[in-house]
């Protein structure tokens, strides 16, 4: 992961953490003591893109899941009382709202919608899928609501381009956000996923300077071949 990651992880994660998993947040620099020493608010504005999806066709190799949606109405609940991100700014895309055109829908708008001192998290539960490229290698995708393939689609990549969504769009769509700081978190199992940060610098030890710097990330949980988080908090 591009160490610019932390500056985002280090402004919201812990906290967001220690609240997952029922337990104090952790004692540390305040987003106050960050705002004291930048002179100013952190951020402008805060939007987030927050998706859950449990169900999948029946005869699809994509079994139903049982917490993704609960786990994207959790994460909407965090973000908004916990990290100050306004109600209205968090969309949030459940089942048959997060459809492959609803997705990248709503990824489109989130570039309309940040500006240059925002921030913008995008959450997605639910499954995922890798394709070998006959000649790039491995592409990740997000596979979405009433996705159609059959098991034996699965080795095909243009069937899974045009039903899944790739990461190669995900990627697209976050260069269109103006937003400082963009940070994708993904509960699902596959790999080949790729969001390149905006600044190819070496990260600054200062918090303050790395709060200040433009950053798009990528926090996956799952692999290739196995399932994402599991439990009650991770369907």
């Amino acid at each position: 992961m591009h160490m610019n990651t932390l500056a985002f992880l280090i402004l919201s994660l812990p906290v967001l953490s220690a609240h997952a998993f029922g337990a104090e947040a952790p004692k540390g620099i305040a987003v106050e003591d960050l705002e004291r020493a930048l002179g100013g608010p952190v951020y402008g504005q805060s939007w987030a893109l927050v998706i859950g999806i449990n169900e999948y066709p029946a005869g699809s190799p994509f079994r139903p899941l049982n917490f993704a949606v609960a786990d994207a109405e959790a994460m909407q609940d965090l973000l908004v009382r916990y990290y100050g991100f306004p109600a209205e700014n968090v969309t949030l895309l459940l089942d048959g709202q997060a459809t492959r055109a609803g997705i990248l829908s709503a990824l489109i708008d989130l570039g309309e919608c940040s500006k240059e001192n925002d921030r913008v998290l995008v959450y997605f539960s639910g499954h995922g899928h890798t394709v070998e490229l006959p000649r790039e290698g491995k592409r990740g995708y997000l596979v979405p609501y009433g996705v159609k393939l059959r098991e034996q689609d699965l080795s095909g990549a243009a069937k899974v381009e045009r039903e899944c969504v790739p990461m190669t769009e995900v990627r697209q769509k976050a260069r269109l956000m103006a937003a400082r700081h963009i940070l994708f978190l993904i509960d699902a199992c596959y790999s080949g996923l790729s969001v390149s940060g905006k600044s190819p610098q070496a990260v600054p030890y200062h918090l303050t300077t790395i709060a200040s710097r433009p950053m798009i990330g990528i926090l996956t949980a799952g692999r290739a071949g196995g399932g994402g988080l599991r439990g009650p908090r991770f369907g």
